[in-house]
């Protein structure tokens, strides 16, 4: 960025700024965080990893700086779960996995821009859709103020049937070569090798709370429960550290850091853990919301 008070906008997306944060959304494109900076050392540093203009004309959310998760978080096997006595059934909606339902259904649809201004943009969404059971209103809103960039989502039963939800965010940051992240834990969800949780295993005394190297973590898409909701990512490069914090309903954290050369990681606040629908004993670590109509998360 050349100025402090510009931000990078494309065509079809919304800037939320302040004087020390800068959002870009795209609300069409499931509501997506395209890009945040923060002003720091008298320049906009990229707290998500950069997004140029030919990733944008990709299209693809999975490539921008996060999106909101809604009704419910990471991953469903079988696309379906039994509740109350009947079979929930979701879409199918990841190719790597063809027999799952993943991040929920807000990524894959568009959002309204319901009010807006220079550093406050709300977004409606509602989902009422013939083989869904899941129908809902929900809001999503990014605002800035003097220090902070906030991100919140509610959602709305809309439906006839009480059901379990789940909300979280899924963000991307920004991955430097010495860059640390550090949270406090008691334990994790030991994954297979599709992601699900197998078993809990507890944190060693020696690492919860303490500074690991980003590097040291490659590989890691696992649960991490009864989290401080808050979490410290430094980049010594950059002389910059970000704090992360989130709601008490984030019951827990996911943690994604790939290990194939993308340069990016994931600390996903979510309100329930890995297919909790289906691994009924998993829930004392963060079960989902059961909802009844006209009820909010």
């Amino acid at each position: 960025m050349s100025g402090r008070d510009q931000a990078p906008v494309a065509c079809d997306t919304v800037a939320v700024t302040g004087p020390q944060w800068a959002m870009e959304i795209w609300p069409a494109l499931g509501g997506a965080l395209v890009a945040a900076k923060a002003w720091h050392a008298g320049g906009w540093l990229d707290v998500t990893p950069p997004i140029g203009v030919d990733g944008l004309a990709e299209r693809n959310i999975l490539n921008l700086g996060g999106f909101a998760l809604a009704p419910f978080c990471n991953r469903i096997e079988g696309a379906s779960f039994r509740y109350d006595g009947a079979q929930v059934c979701l879409p199918r909606n990841w190719p790597a996995d063809p027999a799952v339902a993943i991040h929920g259904l807000a990524w894959q649809r568009p959002w309204g821009v319901e009010r807006r201004n220079e550093q406050r943009l709300e977004l409606v969404q509602a989902v009422d859709e013939s083989g869904i059971d899941f129908r809902y209103a929900a809001r999503l809103t990014y605002d800035v103020t003097a220090e902070v960039a906030r991100q919140s989502i509610s959602i709305l039963n809309m439906g006839t049937k009480t059901l379990p939800f789940g909300l979280g965010f899924h963000p991307y940051f920004r991955r430097t070569p010495k860059a640390t992240v550090a949270f406090a834990a008691d334990g994790w969800l030991e994954p297979d090798a599709r992601c699900f949780p197998l078993h809990w295993r507890p944190l060693p005394p020696d690492l919860d709370g303490a500074s690991r190297p980003i590097e040291e973590l490659g590989g890691t898409d696992a649960t991490f429960t009864q989290w401080a909701r808050q979490a410290a990512l430094t980049w010594p490069e950059l002389g910059a550290t970000l704090i992360l914090e989130a709601s008490t309903a984030a019951k827990a954290l996911h943690v994604f850091v790939p290990s194939d050369g993308r340069q990016f990681l994931c600390l996903e606040p979510v309100s329930h853990v890995v297919d909790v629908h289906n691994r009924r004993h998993l829930a004392h670590y963060g079960d989902a919301t059961p909802l009844a109509p006209g009820e909010t998360l």
